[in-house]
């Protein structure tokens, strides 16, 4: 795999974003709600909500740095393809060390879970 976070990675459809909601399983780990399914490549959206950050600058920030830790420290770690919506909900803006950190433990369990 590239470094980049290239568009193959990311999901863009609001319709397949709805199913991994429906259909998708779950796991929490804060400041992490995560929805994932199984699918033909490994494809990822990261989503901070309006409701808890009302500056467009503090979700861009949070959003940058989960890109970061998943392109650079557990996309590797992923055993298997599948669909993941990474749903920050935590209250603040967490470190880049604490967001690494709970990305590892998501893609274990995740990795767990087949």
């Amino acid at each position: 795999m590239s470094n980049g976070f290239t568009k193959s990675e990311r999901i863009s459809s609001r319709k397949q974003e709805e199913n991994l909601v429906a259909r998708g399983n779950v796991i929490f780990a804060y400041p992490f709600k995560v929805y994932f399914s199984p699918a033909e490549l490994s494809a990822v959206i990261i989503s901070v909500p309006k409701r808890r950050f009302h500056h467009a600058v503090d979700r861009n920030l949070i959003k940058r740095r989960v890109r970061e830790a998943w392109r650079t420290e557990t996309r590797q770690k992923l055993t298997s393809h599948s669909e993941i919506l990474f749903i920050y909900v935590g209250k603040e803006i967490a470190d880049y060390a604490t967001i690494a950190r709970k990305l590892g433990y998501i893609v274990e369990k995740i990795s767990e879970s087949r």
